[in-house]
């Protein structure tokens, strides 16, 4: 459960920077359709575990309280008001995004302009580095590290996925010597020639 609550978690940081980079986007719609998105995969996996509607609200409840706090309240609101109807949706089969969008939390999705491919590297390298950072800190080895993060690209938007596990095959080793030598994440992709100087 740790290991997917972190993944979670980075997931929905990811969401919501490659939202924001549109232009004429409500930021606040744009965090509760993510927020939506993140509860109802929550809750299809706990369903999976054949959990009831009390034990899914009890432990959708705790996840919330692991994320930060602007994006906890929308988080504690789906709790609160949408998961019988989450549950309902996703018993008839209904995918998550469409789910949400059924709910009136989320927009149809349309394409969107995404920023440069150095730009988006750049991000990508700088929330792994930071993400990293924390497992050295907790004392994790590089190998326990490279199976997290692994992980962790899997499950992020398409077009973060590819990036970050090339960034984790080719970097991962710079970057652990380069926070050890106590450089901070942007200065780590700097030195490895993933963001500009």
């Amino acid at each position: 459960m740790k290991i997917q609550t972190f993944l979670c978690c980075l997931a929905l940081l990811f969401f919501v920077f490659a939202q924001e980079q549109t232009t004429n986007t409500d930021p606040q719609n744009v965090i509760l359709c993510d927020t939506c998105e993140l509860v109802v995969g929550w809750v299809e996996n706990y369903l999976a575990e054949n959990k009831t509607q009390e034990e899914i609200i009890k432990g959708v409840d705790h996840l919330c309280d692991l994320l930060p706090s602007s994006v906890k309240t929308y988080c504690k609101q789906m709790v609160l008001n949408y998961i019988p109807l989450i549950i309902k949706y996703l018993e008839s089969e209904e995918p998550p995004e469409k789910c949400c969008e059924s709910l009136g939390l989320c927009q149809p999705k349309k394409i969107q302009e995404l920023p440069e491919k150095k730009e988006k590297i750049c991000e990508v390298c700088e929330w792994l580095t930071t993400k990293i950072e924390k497992f050295l800190a907790q004392g994790k080895t590089e190998t326990e590290i490279e199976k997290l993060m692994e992980l962790a690209c899997k499950i992020l938007p398409s077009d973060y996925s590819t990036m970050c596990t090339n960034v984790i095959n080719d970097y991962l080793p710079m970057i652990i010597k380069y926070l050890e030598m106590e450089y901070p994440p942007e200065t780590c992709c700097s030195k490895v020639d993933l963001c500009k100087n």
